[in-house]
């Protein structure tokens, strides 16, 4: 693909209800503002529900369009990475996905070491040039009871992870991603228990135990900027799994700290191990998320999909 190629047809699909709606209310300057530096066609449509960026993601290549850009935070992104992963392996429809971060966590920006600022952003993004990136596909039980296949671009964790998502997403986001998440950690750990888990990696033998959340990471961080695999490459053909055992709520809360800069891996409570398959099974209910969003409970089996989507990123990352 020539350098600039994959700019032809730019379409930005837009979360006018990201960051507690501020998205919406900005969008019309913004646009105005992309209208006068993007050098070839390019164009916008807004989601108007839940899983609405999954369906115009997926027509996007019928209409000419190579590069779709998700506007909004996690959850948005992971709605086109789901709308165009059916076409992984083709390179002449699969669009090219980009991001500008304008949610609540913005935890994938992050492992993309994207600025801040939309301006920023968005002469990062025409300067950046499309990577092969691995994506992970996920298979669990969603909420109506059948089995449902997912991919996540991020991380996807399970346990308390799953719980704060899901309080999070039922409440105001207006503090911001960092506040929102620490405040959901703390009500949720108050109530949480435990869950007995069992797990194996890669074909081995069936673990048991007793866990806290179980992070499976593409990606390095989550949870509104929460560091749990600084290990973690988007493009070295594995996904990374954090099993954080037995824990208890204050020792979770004096940890907080340690998790937020990476530091946690040499708890004695928490295990580390690089994968290509995982597979978790439990008797109690417990909530599955990816980048962000409640997909469902266990039992869960995951596979990692090297270098199966393109992603505007800079040289840098891929050292």
């Amino acid at each position: 693909m020539a350098a600039s190629q994959h700019l032809t047809h730019t379409r930005f699909i837009v979360n006018p209800a990201a960051r507690n709606g501020k998205t919406g209310t900005t969008w019309g300057q913004i646009w105005q503002h992309i209208q006068k530096i993007w050098p070839h066609k390019v164009d916008y449509q807004l989601t108007r529900y839940p899983g609405h960026a999954i369906s115009l993601s997926q027509r996007a290549p019928e209409e000419g369009v190579r590069t779709v850009i998700a506007v909004g935070g996690d959850g948005t992104v992971n709605e086109v990475v789901n709308g165009i992963m059916p076409l992984r392996g083709n390179t002449t429809t699969q669009p090219v996905l980009g991001v500008l971060e304008l949610g609540t966590g913005g935890d994938f920006a992050r492992t993309l070491q994207m600025p801040r600022g939309v301006r920023e952003t968005l002469k990062w993004l025409l300067d950046a040039v499309p990577r092969p990136v691995d994506v992970g596909e996920a298979v669990c039980r969603a909420r109506t009871g059948e089995m449902c296949t997912r991919y996540f671009i991020n991380i996807l964790d399970f346990g308390l992870g799953g719980s704060v998502v899901q309080w999070v997403n039922s409440h105001s986001k207006r503090l911001g991603g960092t506040i929102t998440f620490l405040t959901g950690i703390l009500i949720n750990l108050a109530k949480y228990r435990n869950k007995e888990i069992r797990f194996r990696v890669d074909g081995a033998e069936w673990q048991h135990c007793r866990v806290n959340n179980v992070i499976l990471a593409n990606g390095r961080y989550f949870g509104g900027g929460l560091l749990p695999a600084p290990m973690a490459m988007i493009h070295d053909g594995q996904l990374e799994g954090i099993v954080i055992g037995d824990i208890g709520r204050i020792e979770a809360v004096f940890n907080l700290k340690r998790l937020r800069e990476g530091r946690h891996l040499a708890h004695p409570k928490i295990m580390h191990f690089a994968f290509q398959q995982f597979q978790a099974e439990s008797m109690e209910t417990v909530y599955v998320d990816a980048d962000g969003e409640l997909i469902g409970t266990l039992p869960l089996s995951v596979r990692v999909l090297p270098g199966a989507l393109r992603v505007l990123s800079k040289k840098g990352l891929f050292r």
